[in-house]
């Protein structure tokens, strides 16, 4: 195995075991920044935390748009109603399907 130096081939090298560690390349990036390293386990909670949030907002407003379109009595076409699940089956198999490829060496990023 060749020993890789640098950002870009730690990278490279995380794709290619397929564990790719964002919180570690998040934090050598804050580091490369200039923040002290005292200071980044703070910073990757709070990082962590408004991602979250941001997934929660997400959420609460695909619901709040769910019940509007109930309580406004909006009757979509059945293509239009069942195209968010094919979506996200497809995404989603897509995204399993790049995973396997990567996992099995496939794919060199």
């Amino acid at each position: 195995m060749t020993v890789m130096t640098g950002a870009r081939d730690e990278r490279a090298a995380h794709r290619s075991l397929g564990a790719i560690d964002e919180d570690n390349l998040f934090a050598t990036g804050l580091t490369a920044m200039g923040l002290p390293r005292a200071e980044i386990p703070l910073a990757l909670l709070l990082f962590n935390v408004g991602v979250e949030l941001g997934q929660l907002g997400f959420v609460v407003l695909v619901l709040l748009l769910e019940r509007s379109f109930r309580l406004l009595e909006i009757r979509w076409p059945a293509m239009v109603a069942r195209l968010p699940g094919y979506a996200v089956g497809t995404l989603g198999a897509y995204w399993t399907f790049q995973r396997v490829v990567v996992l099995l060496g496939g794919a060199r990023a």
